[in-house]
């Protein structure tokens, strides 16, 4: 394969910038770039070595090199990565140089696409490279690593191995029939089938939690204007993210933040204050509260302590209440002359920061269980599936499996069942990546940054 080259560190100034090459000519061209107190071909692997980046003798930066020999690798190539300073010029220079010695632009996530495709990663745990790098709590960071570690290929390869021992055993007892291999009894086979559906089983189970960690879930604050939607957004943000004062209508945009509710990473929404309006840019605000709520997986109604529910605020309640899960949460308390009977209204003052830490472990109780089944869910192998394109091959294999013991328990020939066995193979197969076609390898690695 050619070389390929990118800047692997992120984008802005800072303190090391990271320049990664990979493929046939690496140390060739970082030999003719490394200036030191030795020669290129001498450095160790896997050892940075202080040098200066020269261009026809000139000196471009002073940086650190690392040698990595194939195929102790991240891509099983010869892999050679420049330890800069982080500016953009400086980057870029190298950039520039390394290409013009005859590398090319990397394409977004081709190293991975590389380790891949020679052999030193499978394609479940390409995916969870990028789930890694994307992961928004430290759950959701785990469950990525244990991944990449292997855990779900182990699992799905428990499964094949299952069904593949049984096929084999089909086949041969039906291509060699002169060898009088014994036969496999009905209950043999159905045995095989079980474990393989057992693992299966197992793996869908943990999915809703698994998505909830990968994707999270969105939260939308509604209510009134001027009863606190910002200032409650900040207090779970940690920092002044919202404008707040004391005019109504302040709020006309959508503003979110990511927050790490047990484990689960949780988007929240300060959205615009819900009232009539004939005031254009405010109406447009509302309009994008109100989808905001319709697509939400859960959402804070927050009301005037001070004022009471308004009518049109318990309607709206009990409209939201037969479609979303809820709270709802009286602010402002501190203020209130009269206190409300209501005792399954959670009561808080954001001005004082009296309540808000029951408001939060009542709101991440309602996060753990937004999806049915999904909180506490505990899986061999510590495994989570996490992606939709794993749920859906899982689910077909399941579905190939109760086919075969379909078959089975009607009594058909065993040598029949070979198709739907096959089948579940197949589907597994596509997890790890033994069988899958060309455009989905494209579409999962364009999914990848430049770089990785």
């Amino acid at each position: 394969m050619d070389t390929i080259v990118a800047i692997a560190t992120g984008p802005g100034a800072g303190g090391i910038g990271i320049v990664r090459l990979s493929g046939e000519q690496a140390f060739q061209i970082g030999a003719t770039l490394f200036k030191g107190k030795q020669s290129f071909s001498s450095m160790s692997a896997n050892v940075l070595f202080h040098g200066t980046v020269v261009k026809a003798g000139e000196a471009l930066d002073e940086a650190m090199f690392v040698k990595m020999r194939a195929p102790k690798s991240f891509t099983k190539e010869d892999v050679l990565e420049i330890h800069c300073h982080g500016g953009r010029v400086a980057l870029g220079q190298i950039l520039d140089l390394v290409c013009s010695l005859g590398a090319r632009l990397a394409e977004p996530g081709e190293f991975t696409r590389r380790a891949f495709l020679n052999g030193r990663i499978d394609l479940s745990q390409a995916e969870a490279v990028i789930d890694l790098i994307n992961a928004k709590t430290a759950e959701g960071a785990h469950t990525a690593l244990k991944q990449l570690e292997g855990r779900l290929s182990e699992q799905v390869g428990l499964a094949k191995k299952e069904l593949i021992t049984i096929i084999a055993h089909l086949e041969a007892s039906v291509d060699y029939p002169e060898y009088e291999i014994e036969a496999l009894t009905v209950e043999r086979l159905s045995h095989g089938i079980e474990a393989a559906s057992t693992i299966v089983a197992a793996l869908l189970h943990g999915y809703d939690r698994g998505r909830l960690l990968r994707e999270g879930v969105t939260v939308a604050i509604t209510g009134r204007p001027n009863v606190g939607k910002s200032s409650l957004l900040n207090r779970l943000a940690g920092r002044q993210r919202a404008i707040v004062t004391e005019i109504p209508g302040t709020t006309r945009d959508i503003i979110d933040e990511y927050i790490d509710l047990n484990g689960i990473p949780v988007r929240i929404v300060d959205t615009a204050g819900i009232r009539e309006t004939q005031e254009p840019i405010e109406k447009i605000g509302v309009d994008l509260a109100l989808k905001e709520v319709a697509d939400a997986d859960l959402v804070v109604v927050l009301l005037d302590a001070e004022s009471g529910i308004l009518p049109e605020e318990r309607e709206r309640i009990a409209t939201l209440q037969l479609v979303k899960k809820t709270l709802v949460v009286f602010n402002k308390i501190d203020k209130e002359t009269e206190r409300h009977q209501d005792d399954t209204i959670l009561r808080v003052s954001l001005l004082e920061d009296t309540g808000v830490e029951k408001l939060i472990e009542a709101l991440g109780n309602l996060v753990a269980g937004a999806f049915d089944g999904t909180a506490g869910t505990a899986l061999q192998g510590d495994v989570l599936v996490t992606n939709a394109r794993h749920k859906q091959l899982l689910d077909q294999c399941q579905q190939s499996l109760a086919n075969a013991r379909a078959a089975l328990s009607s009594g058909v020939p065993l040598d029949c069942l070979s198709v739907d066995l096959m089948a579940a193979v197949g589907s597994l197969a596509e997890i790890t990546g033994d069988s899958v076609s060309e455009s989905i390898v494209n579409e999962i690695f364009s999914r990848f940054c430049i770089g990785k």
